[in-house]
């Protein structure tokens, strides 16, 4: 087996079977992977639909677990049975484009690397996708090579590939962590001396659309486990475009906006600011 796709849900079916379909169309021999797909206890349908999609599609493996254990714990579930010599992760809520494998071995080779990292872009565009967009504009520049562990956001689990070999070898998702378990084992692969690409043009969709409510809470639980990552790893490079990033996104994205509502972006920023800094208190 060549390739193993992780995709770990829970009460997402709607936006699952979206996730799928657009798997089902990669261009890439469907004996050579699968698909593991780890269902955290969701109640909204997810086990039935997975059991009647994999039956249809044996490159579909659901795991469907009985007890809820965060989403760590299912990418390591995951690992335990996958088969494939890649590990690609993607999240239930993105859709990769048919080329997906074919590129991230592209840019593997291109670069001599052994980690392949892309980029979600939102299907709809609303302020605070905007904002999460700008906040990490780095990312959607240009393409970079990544070596320094201490990297904000080094590694993101909903567009990477990368031998099963290195997560053997610097271990599994730490399930500790509620948030930022991506970040987390990122650093550990670059500890270890491999080398990861990110690249813009690498993009899968987006489903999700948070809410300011929503954006908070994340950001507040971001915070808690970015605390215990710094506390593992030591503290953070902060390589965001910090004195531009506002000022581009607002030219991107908000270029018929009236400018009263030019406050909006500095506002979410010292709103996700002060969500993360006091779950860094915790």
């Amino acid at each position: 087996m060549e390739i193993s796709i992780i995709i770990p849900t829970y009460n997402r079916k709607e936006k699952l079977e979206k996730c799928l379909k657009h798997i089902d169309k990669l261009d890439y021999d469907k004996s050579e992977l699968e698909v593991i797909v780890v269902n955290d206890v969701s109640g909204d349908g997810t086990k039935s639909f997975l059991e009647k999609k994999s039956k249809k599609k044996s490159h579909i493996k659901p795991i469907n677990r009985e007890n809820k254990s965060g989403i760590g714990s299912a990418r390591n579930r995951a690992l335990k049975e996958a088969k494939g010599r890649y590990i690609f992760f993607t999240d239930d809520d993105c859709l990769v484009p048919e080329d997906w494998i074919h590129q991230h071995h592209k840019r593997r080779k291109k670069h001599n690397v052994e980690v392949v990292n892309g980029v979600q872009y939102p299907v709809k565009m609303n302020w605070i996708e905007a904002y999460k967009t700008s906040s990490h504009f780095q990312h959607y520049q240009d393409t970079r090579i990544l070596k320094k562990p201490n990297t904000v956001d080094a590694i993101k689990t909903n567009n990477l590939s990368l031998k099963k070999e290195i997560i053997e070898e610097v271990g599994d998702f730490n399930e500790s962590l509620e948030r930022a378990e991506d970040t987390e084992i990122g650093r550990r692969i670059l500890k270890a001396g491999y080398k990861a690409v990110t690249d813009p043009k690498l993009r899968v969709k987006h489903l999700k659309n948070d809410k300011l409510k929503e954006h908070i809470i994340t950001q507040y639980k971001l915070g808690k486990s970015l605390k215990k990552v710094e506390q593992i790893h030591g503290k953070t490079t902060n390589d965001r475009i910090t004195d531009y990033y506002i000022v581009r996104a607002w030219k991107k994205y908000s270029k018929k906006t009236p400018i009263y509502l030019s406050i909006l972006f500095p506002l979410i920023a010292l709103t996700s600011t002060i969500a993360r800094r006091i779950g860094q208190l915790k």
